[in-house]
């Protein structure tokens, strides 16, 4: 992004120089001096004037018009590097908010299964149970202590990542906020409409009239410039004074610059080649992260309305038999093995929905 304001900072500056009229060349001489007889000075005849080159194009109007594509172009440019820090902040947020969630998870998890595994040793002790009933519970909180040590060092790279694409001088410790994103998604025909709004389709639309302010000035650079002369004129012999006026124009014999304008059109027609890839990249992209929120957005849906409720009734049930002393502790845990998996699952889709929106959210105002 720095180097895209810098950019942006570079052609400002340019542009105030762009189409400026040619600077006048100073001219001084000494001809016809004797070696021998007379005065090298006295006898000489000397000039003293200005030359100046008159363009007889409009090539500085076209540079002047070069200039400020360019600028405009650099601005467009710095608008979609925006638009990409963006999406790629919002996304490392979504993966760093998410994985301090899942920390918070497992290590719920890791509470209730020492919670379990204490149960199980006090009715050991109280000679209800066997010692080896208490295997799978020691087994569940070894195996609990793990996935929160994991899920862990998850966070600790999320957050590196997040440090990194928020640019951070000092570490990024801790997120917070809320990983569900409740934001209506808009019709996919209304966001294709809004197309040519993208910041990189404008900055390549902006890179094609560059090329064709490169064109035009191309064209005006085969006109040469008029050089005129106006000189004093001093006869040293005769002490006689005098002036010169003198105009010299090139002649285009052996480069007439329609090497440049060709090239000039190439570029043209290779700007607006790449602009065309960019919109339908641009349309392709937009699709696909339409349709990513949605699918996200269904998961989701399916996680909170049907498979949570049903999980959380079959706990509640599994909790009662065990009370009641009907069931084992085995069971109880299994289910809720099975509704940890589930949230974590629950976790990932509202993650999902999030780096969806993400890449959405660009398109969207």
């Amino acid at each position: 992004m720095l180097v895209a304001r810098a950019r942006v900072d570079e052609v400002t500056a340019r542009e105030l120089g762009a189409g400026l009229f040619p600077d006048p060349t100073l001219v001084a001489a000494m001809q016809a001096a004797p070696l021998e007889d007379g005065s090298t000075s006295g006898d000489s005849e000397l000039f003293l004037g200005l030359g100046q080159p008159i363009p007889l194009s409009d090539r500085l109007g076209r540079a002047r018009d070069l200039a400020e594509e360019q600028s405009r172009a650099e601005v467009r440019k710095l608008a979609s590097v925006l638009r990409d820090v963006d999406r790629e902040v919002r996304g490392a947020f979504a993966t760093a908010l998410y994985a301090q969630r899942v920390v918070d998870l497992r290590e719920r998890l890791l509470e209730e299964a020492r919670a379990a595994l204490a149960l199980v040793d006090a009715r050991v002790e109280a000679g209800d149970v066997v010692v080896g009933d208490r295997t799978q519970p020691a087994l569940a909180v070894s195996r609990a202590a793990f996935e929160a040590d994991r899920a862990r060092g998850l966070l600790d790279r999320a957050l590196l990542a997040l440090t990194a694409a928020v640019g951070a001088p000092g570490a990024v410790e801790s997120v917070a906020g809320d990983l569900d994103v409740a934001l209506e998604l808009p019709a996919l025909g209304a966001l294709v409409a809004d197309l040519e709004r993208s910041p990189a389709l404008q900055a390549a639309l902006a890179d094609a009239r560059v090329a064709a302010a490169g064109v035009e000035l191309a064209e005006e650079l085969r006109v040469p410039d008029l050089n005129v002369e106006l000189l004093y004129h001093r006869f040293g012999v005769d002490n006689q004074n005098a002036f010169d006026l003198t105009f010299s124009l090139p002649l285009r014999i052996f480069d007439d610059g329609s090497a440049a304008v060709t090239s000039a059109r190439a570029r043209l027609l290779r700007a607006e080649a790449e602009a065309r890839a960019v919109r339908v990249g641009e349309a392709n992209a937009l699709r696909a992260a339409w349709l990513s929120v949605q699918r996200a957005d269904e998961r989701l849906a399916l996680l909170d309305d049907e498979l949570l409720p049903l999980l959380d009734d079959a706990i509640a049930l599994e909790q009662a038999r065990f009370d009641a002393g009907d069931t084992a502790l085995d069971d109880l845990l299994t289910a809720r093995t099975a509704r940890a998996e589930v949230e974590l699952a629950r976790l990932e889709a509202a993650r999902d929905v999030a780096l969806a929106w993400a890449g959405l959210a660009s398109w969207v105002r």
